[in-house]
């Protein structure tokens, strides 16, 4: 009578599971006599609808999965997990936040928003998105948050009537507005000037950097 030792299951050095379409993947384990679970783990990324984007492996004899995306050792039984690529989600960024949200919602990602004032992208635009919480690629049934501009944030001119003409510049160049008058009276001697008013108007608002111009009469009149 002969005796048959089994030596276990048998080895395999997988290739690169990454870049292969799930199908694709799923055959090439299949005749290798490794297993696949049913579900794979679908998250947007930019590879195309349908790729490989990771893969891990379950041991069949128990112990801690490990990577295999890019190829590992496996036995057959063993348990490979499928990271598949839902494609990549809309750049929503420039869009008005109820057309950002209108392009996630048909990805069903959920949007909130928060706001920040913003000099270069228009109000009520999608200045940018935040990271995903915990970090990772972007999911199904997740929620993104979108930073939607204020516009510019203003402020008001502050009213230096009265000021003479330097006393007036440096209170507009400390409330972030740029001061210009009439050059005639840059050779005139600052103590000899007083301001009348401004151009846009005290309390008026306005974008830093503004310039405002200052309304000069001799105080002497």
């Amino acid at each position: 009578m002969s005796v048959f030792v089994s030596l276990g299951p048998a080895q395999h050095t997988l290739d690169a599971l990454n870049g292969k379409t799930a199908d694709e993947a799923r055959a090439y384990l299949a005749d290798l006599k490794v297993e696949v679970s049913a579900e794979d783990l679908m998250l947007y990324s930019r590879a195309d609808n349908g790729v490989v984007i990771n893969a891990s492996v379950t041991p069949r004899a128990g112990g801690d999965a490990y990577e295999c995306g890019d190829g590992c050792d496996v036995f057959e039984s063993d348990t490979v997990d499928l990271v598949v690529s839902l494609g990549s989600l809309p750049d929503v960024v420039g869009m008005t936040a109820s057309a950002a949200s209108d392009a996630l919602g048909a990805k069903n990602i959920a949007t909130t928003t928060t706001e920040e004032y913003n000099n270069s992208v228009e109000e009520g635009h999608v200045i940018s998105v935040l990271d995903r919480d915990g970090g990772g690629n972007w999911r199904p049934g997740d929620t993104m948050t979108l930073v939607v501009s204020l516009g510019p944030q203003l402020f008001a001119v502050p009213d230096v009537t009265g000021s003479n003409r330097d006393q007036a510049a440096k209170t507009l160049r400390d409330a972030g507005f740029e001061p210009t008058w009439n050059l005639l009276w840059t050779p005139f001697p600052n103590g000899l000037t007083e301001v009348t008013g401004t151009d846009p108007a005290a309390g008026t608002m306005r974008r830093a950097g503004t310039q405002v111009t200052l309304l000069i009469r001799s105080s002497g009149l």
